[in-house]
């Protein structure tokens, strides 16, 4: 149906941006499609010889690939339209495409060079004076440092691009600040702040009305208020309801498994196996278009305590395998993020201590000349006090040699003038 739609499309003079919203469309549940409806408008801004055309067509089939997790095809991209833009100083869309090559770096695990794009990113948009811009970018570099174990690094972002969002009063970036503070608080087991933040992240979403957020973030807020002491399944119950309104218009598969995970949970706890079973088949159900396997573990680790509750011992078992054995592919993701961590945290130290070596030697050199000049200069202190010196006492040589040839000049005179008496 969209190729027809295209055909028709291509004779019409705002032919690329209609294609733009065609392929936006497509981006989750058919991707290649929407890949090759935003080559086909390259090529219609490539005869029209639009050149921000051509950069966004590149620019947003990299958004593409890496929602996907096709990192190296978004690199590629990614490269392209930075070329693009770069030559024909479209500087607030070569923003855009450090901020996308970071958080490209950052799902792929690159997490020094993601932090190095976003500081490109954030010194780009203090020379544009977009200080929203900034928020935004600080808020993302805030998600490298959360994953590589700084929290308080991460915090301390998020509080900077609150300080820059706030002025501009209730915007979806603030949500996204707020919602990944609730995160770091979260990680650092602060549960009452994690909860406060991310209320406040759906509270902006909602006043926006940025529908999509509004639905993860009330998601995440059931997800919260499962594990408070006690558990909370009235205000869960009603996160959950909203979101579901939000999300019947929507296409969002990564919040559908948030949101299917959350209500099958919410079921178990209040001892309905039957919705819960129900609600967990529809998670395994959207797994297969979103992959995420910390919620597939999730889903079989509710159905084994279902199965175990009811006595179907057989069934419980099938399930429990499955969930231990995802459980240790976790473990094993989990270690090898810890030695990057580590890793990461080494390199640094490695930098900082090298730092710390070359201003040790650049303050021993500086000690070292400076002790070189005021010998020097004490040497030149000393010469000019000799001389000085020796002119003194060879002027009183001189002196004493007049004052005795003028003695004995008077020694002779007086001779003389005794001799004639």
């Amino acid at each position: 149906m969209y190729v027809s739609s295209m055909q028709k499309l291509q004779e019409s003079p705002q032919s690329c941006s209609a294609l733009f919203s065609i392929a936006e469309k497509l981006e989750w549940e058919q991707p290649d499609s929407a890949i090759a409806v935003y080559r086909t408008a390259y090529g219609l801004a490539l005869a029209q010889d639009s050149t921000e055309l051509q950069g966004l067509a590149r620019y947003y089939t990299s958004l593409v690939c890496m929602n996907q997790g096709r990192f190296d095809s978004a690199e590629h991209y990614l490269e392209l339209a930075g070329e693009i833009f770069e030559q024909f100083d479209h500087r607030e869309q070569s923003f855009k495409v450090l901020n996308a090559r970071a958080n490209n770096y950052q799902f792929s695990q690159k997490y020094e060079d993601a932090l190095l794009a976003y500081q490109q990113a954030i010194e780009l948009a203090e020379e544009l004076d977009d200080p929203m811009s900034q928020a935004r970018v600080l808020s993302n570099q805030s998600s490298v440092f959360n994953l590589t174990g700084r929290i308080e690094s991460a915090i301390a972002c998020l509080q900077r691009a609150q300080d820059l969002a706030l002025p501009f009063g209730q915007t979806a970036i603030l949500g996204d600040v707020y919602n990944n503070l609730a995160n770091n608080y979260q990680a650092s087991n602060a549960h009452d702040e994690a909860i406060e933040y991310t209320r406040k992240a759906a509270e902006i979403y909602h006043a926006v009305s940025d529908n999509r957020y509004e639905a993860l973030a009330l998601t995440n807020l059931a997800g919260l208020l499962h594990e408070k002491e006690p558990m909370d399944l009235e205000e869960s119950e009603k996160c959950l309801t909203r979101s579901r309104e939000l999300l019947d218009d929507l296409s969002a598969p990564n919040i559908e498994v948030n949101y299917w995970k959350h209500l099958a949970y919410y079921h178990y706890k209040k001892e309905q196996f039957r919705d819960a079973e129900k609600a967990a088949d529809r998670c395994l159900e959207w797994l297969k278009v979103f992959s995420e396997v910390r919620s597939e573990s999730t889903i079989y680790e509710i159905l084994y305590s279902i199965q175990k509750a009811e006595g179907n011992t057989q069934a419980a078992l099938a399930y429990h395998e499955k969930f231990f054995n995802i459980r240790d592919s976790l473990l094993y993701q989990d270690s090898r993020a810890q030695l990057q961590e580590l890793e990461v945290k080494y390199q640094s130290s490695k930098k900082d201590s090298e730092i710390s070596k070359q201003q040790l030697l650049i303050s021993e050199r500086t000690s070292q000349r400076n002790v070189l000049i005021l010998g020097l200069f004490s040497s030149i202190l000393l010469i000019l006090f000799l001389v000085d010196r020796y002119r003194k006492n060879k002027k009183l040589a001189f002196e004493k040699v007049q004052n005795l040839e003028r003695q004995q000049k008077l020694l002779v005179m007086n001779s003389m003038l005794d001799g004639q008496e």
